[in-house]
Formats: structure tokens, C-alpha cells, sequence
């Protein structure tokens, strides 16, 4: 029993620590892509995932740095029709793109210290 009262004692001041880290991953709510209305395409695996550091600064402040990374697979159908005369024909193009990125996001936050609502 006083092992695991002495971790909890313990315990208590790491969460008053003035840094903490810790993993990020998300997808993003709008879609990017959607600018060209005739077009048919798909945009799998819109995920981005990364870590996340930040130190807890006085008055508020914080200073918050993450390394996030990005990939994206781009698949577009474009299908044309071109009439000559009485004769038609139709051509589908597909293009395929392999996108990754990292990105370095750095954010100053600052924490009211009175609840807002």
C-alpha cells in the first residue's frame, strides 16, 4: 500500500509539469480538391498523423511545435467527347499522383485563466 501512495504522490506534480508531448492525427473536414465540376476523381487516404511537443510558459503562454506528416493519393477520371461532323468519339484520361509532406507547424497559445463559457 505505501508504494502505491507514494506513486500517487507522485503523480500529482507531473501534471503541473511546463512541458508535455504527445501524437496528433486527424482527416481534414473539407475537400480540397472539389474545383473542377466535371471531373470524376477520388482522393484516398487523406490522413495526417505526427507528434506534437509543448512548454508551458508564464502568464499563460505556451509555445506548442509539431511534425506532422501528410499523404495523399490522387486518382482522376476525365472523360471527352468530340464530335466532328457525324461522327463522335469519346476518350477517357486517368492521371494518378503520390503525394507526400511533412510539415512544422509552430503555435503560440495563450490559456484564459477564467472560464469564457
Amino acid at each position: 500500500m505505501r508504494p502505491l501512495f507514494l506513486f500517487l504522490l507522485g503523480a500529482v506534480p507531473a501534471f503541473s509539469q511546463p512541458f508535455s508531448a504527445g501524437l496528433k492525427a486527424g482527416v481534414p473536414f473539407t475537400d480540397f480538391f472539389n474545383t473542377v465540376q466535371s471531373a470524376s476523381y477520388s482522393v484516398p487516404n487523406r490522413y495526417i498523423v505526427g507528434a506534437m511537443a509543448e512548454i508551458r510558459l508564464p502568464a499563460g503562454f505556451a509555445i506548442e511545435a509539431d511534425v506532422l506528416y501528410r499523404h495523399l493519393n490522387y486518382t482522376d477520371h476525365l472523360s471527352q467527347v468530340a464530335i466532328a461532323g457525324a461522327i463522335s468519339s469519346s476518350t477517357t484520361t486517368t492521371d494518378r499522383a503520390t503525394s507526400s509532406s511533412w510539415e512544422f507547424p509552430i503555435v503560440l497559445k495563450y490559456r484564459f485563466h477564467t472560464p469564457l463559457v
